[in-house]
Formats: structure tokens, sequence, C-alpha cells
């Protein structure tokens, strides 16, 4: 099925109501009728993928298969630096959201 299109350009991947996100990996936030553009954030890609890895760890622990001790280790590792970096991420995305709405008064 093909993606719908929306007047501002790219193909409209994610549409809650709230924002949009676009083909050029950038999120439209509607707040208080102002349009805010937030760029999305390596930091962000990379604590997801963080978090991913930390599950799959584990899990692979706690059902018993080879080295399971050190794949639990390793998981709970991944887990709490990921969540470090997704607080992190959240701290600079208020920053951008209020640096954007700033530039449009």
């Amino acid at each position: 099925m093909p993606a719908p299109h929306h007047p501002g350009g790219g193909a409209q991947v994610f549409d809650p109501g709230v924002g949009a996100r676009s083909d050029e990996g950038a999120v439209d936030a509607d707040l208080l009728d102002s349009r805010a553009r937030l760029e999305v954030r390596y930091l962000g890609k990379v604590a997801t993928f963080g978090l991913m890895l930390a599950i799959g760890c584990i899990a692979w622990g706690n059902l018993g298969y080879a080295f399971e001790r050190a794949f639990l280790a390793c998981g709970w590792v991944f887990y709490a630096v990921a969540i470090v970096e997704y607080y992190w991420a959240t701290f600079l995305y208020v920053g951008d959201l209020r640096d954007a709405l700033a530039g449009e008064r």
C-alpha cells in the first residue's frame, strides 16, 4: 500500500494527530498552533539499538543457553547504558523544541 502524501513534499510516514514524520527524517510538532521542526537525533537511534540488544541478551541469559551468565551481565549493562542515552536524547529534544518555538515568535 503506497504511503499517503501531504502537501509539504515527501511521503507521510506517521500521523498521530499531534505530529507527523516525513521522509526527510524530521518530526513536525503542533504545540499551541505553532509548527516546530525537530530533526531526528542519532543518539535516539543508538539508544533504541542498545535496548533491543539488551532485551536479546537478557532473554538469552534467562533461557539457560551457552554463556548465560555473560549474556545476562552484558544485557543489563546494555540496558542501563541505553536508558541513560534515552534520557540524554530527551533533554536534547526539549532544548531543540524550546529553541524552535522561540525562533517562531
